[in-house]
């Protein structure tokens, strides 16, 4: 089976809207991947893994989205799609801490060296401006260990060299918080 021609179809597919088929592709990519390509973090694979999160997700089925989030990240921990559903989820259900902290590690997914071998979907520059300008401050906001969190990023600050964690820092720090953040 070629799985990146299989992939391929997914994409059109979705493109299409015609996303029953698009799930039949990607079951077949799921369950026909060998083992030792699974266990590779092949990306092909994680792609396909990340696309049925993703739909999963589009129709409100959290647990299979999060079963899938959880699987792909067993086998690559920073997935910059999966750790940015994963964090989609956490805001869904009001678990701030763990959505900033899940934010932070798809920033720094996102930079990585070997990002782009993985075509992720949610490393564009819209998507980023929405988790640096938007998603972390709220999280930040809402957050029940501010005190702690803010500690982690001003330590990044001062010693990464990254324009991102830069902006981070500049962004949480030099702004009011918004209504309803936490003490």
């Amino acid at each position: 089976m070629d799985y990146k021609a299989n992939l391929d179809t997914v994409k059109i597919y979705l493109a299409t809207g015609l996303t029953e088929r698009a799930r039949e592709y990607l079951q077949k990519i799921l369950s026909g991947t060998p083992e030792a390509q699974r266990r590779a973090a092949d990306p092909v694979y994680l792609k396909a893994v990340a696309l049925s999160a993703r739909l999963c997700l589009e129709e409100e089925d959290r647990q299979g989205g999060a079963a899938h989030i959880e699987h792909g990240l067993s086998l690559k921990p920073d997935h910059a799609d999966l750790l940015f559903m994963k964090a989609l989820i956490y805001w869904d259900i009001q678990r701030f801490d763990e959505m900033f902290v899940v934010l932070v590690a798809f920033l720094a997914a996102v930079t990585a060296a070997d990002a782009e071998q993985y075509d992720y979907q949610y490393a564009a520059q819209p998507v980023l401006s929405d988790v640096v300008y938007k998603l972390l401050p709220e999280a930040f906001d809402k957050a029940t260990s501010r005190t702690a969190l803010a500690e982690v990023v001003q330590k990044a600050a001062a010693v990464s060299h990254s324009d991102l964690i830069q902006t981070v820092h500049t962004v949480l720090f030099s702004r009011k918080p918004t209504a309803g953040a936490a003490p």
